[in-house]
């Protein structure tokens, strides 16, 4: 469900200054911070994971984790109600139409409870069209572009064991996320994104599919074998000791070959992309025989937690 937002309101709904005196009236001193500058006041307000600020044109307002806002924990499913009730919280909090806010950010997530270690299913995500980048680091896997980025990660191992919810305790919990990190609305080909569409049930379903689909794009690997399996087909049969080779030879040190024939001018950019393209293809390539029971699983669990989604909407 929906994660981090950050969103943006036309300055000429903040309340007026006194108006604010009565509202930051409610905090205490460290929570919020007042600066007069060029006659313009402008208000920093902290309240847990979320910031109210403004500028000479807008209300900003940034919550890192909806969820943990309201449950002191980011592992919990979001209904559409919870959501009214954030927006109805904020909106009193700070006396302004917040559902009329601009959506500039907008992260959506879904929490898979696995067999074994995140890290493990992790190992056999392959590329994903049109992303460019996939980044390994130490903390999960990224699939990154200017304006969204997919992100894969062992959700307790970041937690740090800080406010796991007991039925999460001693599981293991893969979470899965897709961020509109810019120019939301022309992604989804909409003249804008409200914070009010947060809570739309017809909104809510595509956002639910897109993030599904995002999951089912990315080519999977099987699991590690040299043995080749049976087949009348010549492609397949030529394939899996293409697969063999990549794999003893090792990924990068194909990618950087192909790199470095680009470099010499032995083939062009288009051979280059297509060179590695084909390269991810044979590594992700299933033969009969060869299923890999890991992503079988992380498939049907996915399957089942979009369905539990689209039912609490």
């Amino acid at each position: 469900m929906w994660d981090t937002i950050h969103s943006r309101l036309p300055r000429r709904h903040l309340p007026t200054p006194k108006e604010m005196d009565i509202i930051l009236a409610n905090f205490d001193k460290a929570q919020f911070n007042i600066d007069y500058e060029n006659g313009e006041v402008n208000y920093f307000v902290k309240i847990k994971n979320l910031v109210f600020r403004t500028t000479e044109n807008y209300i900003l307002i940034k919550c890192r984790s909806i969820s943990k806002f309201l449950f002191g924990n980011n592992l919990m499913t979001l209904s559409r109600e919870d959501i009214v009730d954030f927006v109805n919280l904020i909106s009193a909090t700070f006396h302004i139409p917040f559902e009329l806010g601009v959506i500039t950010r907008m992260d959506f997530g879904m929490n898979v409870v696995t067999d074994y270690s995140p890290e493990i299913y992790c190992n056999y995500f392959g590329y994903s069209s049109p992303y460019r980048d996939r980044l390994e680091q130490t903390n999960g896997l990224y699939y990154s572009m200017i304006n969204k980025q997919i992100c894969i990660y062992d959700k307790l191992k970041r937690m740090k064991n800080r406010k796991i919810p007991n039925h999460y305790r001693d599981k293991n919990v893969l979470r899965f996320e897709f961020r509109f990190k810019g120019r939301v609305a022309d992604q989804l080909n909409m003249k804008q994104v409200l914070i009010r569409d947060l809570y739309d049930k017809d909104f809510l379903c595509r956002i639910i599919n897109i993030i599904k689909d995002e999951y089912f794009n990315i080519c999977k690997y099987n699991k590690e074998s040299n043995e080749i399996y049976a087949t009348g087909s010549i492609p397949d049969f030529i394939n899996q000791f293409a697969k063999i080779a990549i794999k003893d030879y090792g990924k990068h040190r194909v990618f950087k070959d192909i790199k470095e024939w680009h470099k010499l001018e032995k083939i062009t950019k288009g051979q280059s992309s297509r060179l590695k393209k084909r390269t991810n293809e044979i590594l992700s390539m299933e033969f009969e025989g060869n299923k890999n029971d890991l992503i079988q699983e992380l498939d049907r669990k996915v399957n089942w937690m979009a369905n539990q989604m689209h039912y609490l909407v």
